[in-house]
């Protein structure tokens, strides 16, 4: 829509520029000047010359006119031809319809890129003492680019993988000299291909996964810890218009402290349209 309405603004300049300029002659000349004729051999024709003096001798104005339209002419008639004859439609270049995108927006309403994911986590996790070196980063998933960022963000450089070992949360913790905050990432995976194509959904359920989580956290020696739940969807890295970064769809997150679970999603997460109790994933 946006390529339709630059090239119809386009045109009409043109259109009026070129009205202004035949006009400019058009006293010493007979023009025609119909659009439906432009590109043919008699688009623009000098049909007769109408010396502007009684005696029927030309004056210098109308030698003038007349160079000047043997300038013109080519030119409107190439800037016409170019116009009606090289029209893009609509999705062509840029602006065009990306199909991930376009997949990602029907199936996962909601999902956001990972880096706006991690703005509004840092918002909202900062309030609680969330800073860098200042918690445990886990997951409960595959790694991937958001717990990487969120190592970044709020950890010390170590990502631990709390399905592979339930026991480093207690060894980084009598390591610490205070009671640290701990992060976890869980969830699912997904593909979306260039072509927008869903893959298949890998990973286990989500409620049963923070279960799990939960027995695995409490009574460890943290300050507080927050769960993090959802699906990550996964997309190319390269590939010109379809390259970009990964995208989260949220589906849960809370923060529990003293044994008690706060649901903290309607802070970071609420303005989305997440369905989160009736997820519908395909």
């Amino acid at each position: 829509m946006f390529i339709h309405f630059r090239q119809s603004s386009a045109i009409a300049c043109l259109l009026l520029t070129a009205t202004t300029t035949l006009s400019s002659f058009s006293n010493g000349f007979s023009i025609v000047s119909s659009p439906a004729n432009i590109g043919k051999s008699n688009t623009l024709s000098l049909l007769h010359a109408t010396p502007n003096n009684k005696n029927g001798e030309s004056n210098n104005s109308d030698v003038h006119l007349y160079r000047q339209a043997r300038i013109t002419t080519p030119l409107l008639t190439a800037l016409f031809t170019t116009l009606f004859s090289n029209v893009s439609p609509a999705n062509a270049g840029i602006g065009s319809v990306i199909p991930f995108e376009v997949t990602r927006k029907e199936k996962f309403a909601g999902s956001v890129t990972n880096s706006v994911i991690l703005l509004r986590m840092k918002a909202t996790l900062r309030k609680s003492g969330y800073y860098a070196k200042k918690a445990v980063i886990g997951t409960f998933k595959p790694k991937d680019d958001l717990s990487v960022a969120l190592v970044t963000e709020f950890g010390d450089g170590r990502l631990f993988n709390l399905a592979e070992d339930s026991s480093a949360v207690e060894k980084y913790v009598e390591a610490s000299n205070e009671k640290p905050h701990a992060l976890i990432l869980y969830g699912q995976d997904v593909d979306i291909s260039p072509s927008g194509e869903v893959g298949t959904i890998a990973g286990d359920d989500l409620k049963a996964t923070e279960k799990a989580i939960m027995e695995k956290l409490v009574g460890k020696g943290l300050k507080d810890f927050t769960l993090v739940g959802g699906i990550v969807i996964h997309r190319v890295k390269t590939g010109g218009k379809d390259a970009g970064e990964d995208c989260f769809f949220p589906v849960s997150i809370t923060s529990t402290a003293d044994g008690k679970v706060t649901d903290i999603f309607p802070e970071v997460f609420g303005d989305l349209p997440t369905p989160r109790q009736t997820v519908v994933l395909l």
